[in-house]
């Protein structure tokens, strides 16, 4: 799963697909709406890896369906999540609702 952020600037998309053509069309599916968008993009490929950059309209708290085509052969699929979180490495979809108690007992009634 790719994390984007609901930006207008450009954001990069770094996969390992199938073939490595040197343009591919990119789609999103918004899961929430079933809508699909088809954004213009760059493509470059480095040590196996291929990085898809472009300017993304995505919604905060939304799950993508990701296609990535060469022609009308899929090379790669994936979802991707959109959060306004920059920390990825401790997400947490609990951020800002759940509430941690703070008690210093910790005794247990036994009946």
């Amino acid at each position: 799963m790719h994390i984007l952020q609901e930006s207008a600037s450009p954001q990069s998309i770094v996969i390992i697909p199938r073939t490595y053509p040197a343009s591919v069309t990119l789609q999103l599916v918004d899961e929430s709406r079933n809508t699909t968008a088809t954004p213009s993009v760059s493509v470059s490929s480095a040590d196996g890896y291929m990085t898809i950059s472009g300017t993304f309209s995505l919604k905060d708290g939304r799950y993508y369906g990701l296609k990535v085509l060469d022609g009308s052969t899929l090379i790669y699929r994936d979802r991707v999540f959109v959060t306004s979180q920059t920390i990825f490495d401790k997400y947490t979809v609990n951020e800002g609702v759940y509430v941690e108690e703070n008690t210093s007992n910790n005794e247990f009634v036994i009946i």
